[in-house]
């Protein structure tokens, strides 16, 4: 019977906690590119043109500053929990592909605020054996805003996900065996406040320190666990996570030719886990009266993180390639993205 519950009790708890966690840190990571080129690209070089042509063709780039710019990113993201032992709390790999559109412009004081809407896939397999049993659809939506002056910044997210899992596993013990499915949905709220300090180091390095703060809350909705001669009811739950933490990085810039900046960056940091309460689920058999608790520690606790990247910048497109990477304990994570943004 212990076996059984084992098998049936969602083990993946702290997988759904991971989905919002990753989600929210997607967003915050793709809108730091977002937020670093929009920076970036009013430093791009002005073309060579004729002292009597020179402002008119200053005021055409200072009213498309005032203008909407459009980006597009491709998102992958890959996440591995390893099993713990001693507490028999199970493992997983995760992989997310996703992608995010947006549009912003000069507002309200602020460099950028705008809105952008990511859609992403996800699947996590058992790390032992490896079988796929759990697949979430997403759709977030975000608002943020990005403010700068003499080298300060402040980068403010707040998103709001809708989250569609379905899972399929296999229960077996002794000489019973039957295919269990599952499925359910969850809302995600989450924010995000990121605040720094680029200080130039000569005219072409520069050292930025930051401070960032991620909260994230996730309800579930209750659903139950069926197939032939078996219905295990889960109760609705909610989890929260918050994170703060800071990073220091370094980043130069390169002309190519008279129209193109290239800007590389690298930049590494930590984040703790200021909300470590362990993920309760209640369950019981369907119709039965015996509530049954399941506890699991947050894997995701205090993590060491490293980005990399490079920028194209020109006039009116922005390119970015980047890699964004977490270390815990039990747990490890890489995200790569691809992005262009447009100015008109």
């Amino acid at each position: 019977l212990n076996s059984a519950l084992g098998q049936l009790t969602p083990d993946i708890t702290g997988v759904s906690r991971q989905v919002a966690v990753g989600a929210q840190n997607l967003a915050l990571s793709a809108l730091s590119q977002r937020f670093m080129s929009r920076r970036a690209i009013d430093d791009a070089p002005i073309p060579e043109v004729s002292e009597a042509a020179r402002p008119a063709l200053e005021a055409e780039i200072e009213a498309e500053r005032k203008g909407w710019s459009y980006f597009l990113q491709e998102i992958g993201y890959f996440a591995d929990v390893n099993a713990d032992p001693a507490t028999e709390t199970p493992g997983y790999n995760g992989s997310y592909i996703g992608f995010m559109a947006g549009a912003d412009k000069p507002m309200l004081g602020f460099d950028a605020v705008g809105f952008s809407v990511m859609q992403s896939i996800s699947e996590f397999d058992d790390d032992l054996t490896e079988i796929n049993d759990l697949e979430v659809l997403s759709t977030q939506a975000n608002l943020y805003a990005s403010l700068s002056h003499k080298g300060f910044f402040l980068d403010l997210v707040g998103s709001f996900a809708y989250h569609d899992f379905s899972r399929t596993h296999t229960v077996s013990f002794a000489n019973f065996t039957r295919e269990v499915d599952a499925d359910w949905t969850a809302t995600q709220f989450g924010g995000s406040a990121q605040a720094g300090f680029r200080l130039p180091l000569g005219k072409r390095v520069g050292v930025t320190l930051a401070g960032t703060v991620n909260y994230v809350r996730l309800d579930e909705g209750s659903y139950t666990e069926k197939s032939d001669g078996i219905a295990y009811e889960v109760d609705k739950r909610v989890t929260t996570s918050l994170r703060a933490g800071g990073s220091a990085g370094l980043d130069a810039t390169f002309h190519y030719g008279s129209e193109v900046l290239i800007r590389p960056y690298l930049r590494g940091g930590y984040m703790s886990e200021l909300d470590d309460t362990e993920i309760t689920t209640n369950a019981r058999f369907a119709g039965g009266t015996r509530d049954i608790a399941f506890v699991v520690p947050v894997t995701q606790d205090d993590v060491y993180f490293a980005s990399a990247g490079i920028s194209f910048i020109t006039r009116n497109l922005v390119v970015t390639l980047g890699y964004d990477g977490e270390r815990a304990t039990r747990f490890f994570s890489h995200m790569a993205s691809l992005s262009a943004r447009l100015r008109f």
